[in-house]
């Protein structure tokens, strides 16, 4: 009877492995250690926000004269895995388009990483630049010691910087002013 039991017990467990290893995703169901796995790369909505290069974003604005959402991230940070949620909000994604977004990989881009780096190198990082690159820094998230960190619980930080963003006009190599 205890060799069956076994038996059983090995043969369940053997199909929950495969089960939870091969298709469960397709029903929701992620497996745990899909959480320690590398990142191929984060989702950040690249099918419905335009997103940008630093180099070519830099250019876009300095054409539109439009401010810059500069965002620094790193695939293997699990704040910015969880802060590219956002970006899928339906009034995130309307916002988006009054800006010109861009990402910076802080790992692939570390001279960019430092150059901007104000209150620290930390990642995920928001920043409102203007054309001519230069750090728009009345505009920042709520936390007073790392300014450029906004939090991801709830859309309500970058909401407000994005909004503050889409306000300003920039003028090319002058001081953006609030309208």
């Amino acid at each position: 009877m205890l060799k069956s039991y076994a038996k059983c017990h090995a043969i369940l467990m053997l199909c929950c492995l495969v089960a939870v290893t091969t298709g469960a995703s397709r029903y929701g169901m992620e497996p745990a250690f899909a959480q320690t796995r590398p990142a191929k790369g984060i989702d950040w909505n690249d099918v419905r926000i335009k997103w940008h290069s630093f180099e070519v974003g830099l250019r876009e604005a300095e054409r539109t004269r439009t401010p810059m959402l500069v965002l620094f991230y790193a695939d293997w940070c699990p704040h910015c895995a969880a802060y590219s949620r956002l970006f899928r909000e339906p009034d995130i994604v309307a916002l988006s388009q009054s800006l010109v977004m861009v990402k910076v990989d802080r790992d692939k881009s570390p001279e960019l990483n430092s150059r901007y780096a104000p209150d620290g190198g930390y990642v995920p990082r928001t920043m409102v630049l203007n054309a001519n690159g230069s750090l728009i820094a009345s505009i920042h998230g709520s936390d007073p010691n790392y300014r450029y960190f906004l939090y991801y619980e709830t859309k309500k930080d970058l909401l407000a910087v994005m909004k503050r963003a889409a306000s300003y006009r920039v003028s090319v190599g002058k001081t953006p002013t609030l309208q």
